[in-house]
């Protein structure tokens, strides 16, 4: 797992202001939404609306709960999303993202 204090270290590294679009995934396995925990709901929403970021279009979220065996020889998993992080992800750490209409949840796998 990467710490959300790195993930605004390696954002802040990104040298080009013509980024459109950011996936982030937390994955969340079995515990709910246990992302909150992880994240840091200043630093990266702070970055995310500064110039560096001006173009950004699209982010877009998975924070679908990772449900089943995920230990083991044999790992069988399904992700389900949790209506809670998505809420808790809209009208908080990313709510003027949410405004701007820019944020958006993944809820299958591509």
């Amino acid at each position: 797992m990467l710490h959300s204090r790195r993930l605004v270290d390696i954002l802040s590294q990104i040298p080009s202001h013509e980024l459109q679009e950011l996936i982030l995934q937390f994955y969340t396995p079995n515990i709910g939404s246990s992302w909150v925990n992880f994240f840091d709901q200043a630093g990266i929403p702070r970055l995310l609306a500064g110039p560096k970021f001006i173009k950004l279009r699209a982010l877009r979220v998975d924070c679908r709960l990772l449900v089943g065996n995920i230990s083991g020889p044999y790992e069988i998993a399904e992700r389900r999303i949790d209506l809670d992080a998505e809420r808790s992800i809209s009208k908080g750490a990313f709510s003027d993202l949410h405004r701007r209409g820019i944020l958006q949840f993944i809820h299958t796998d591509a």
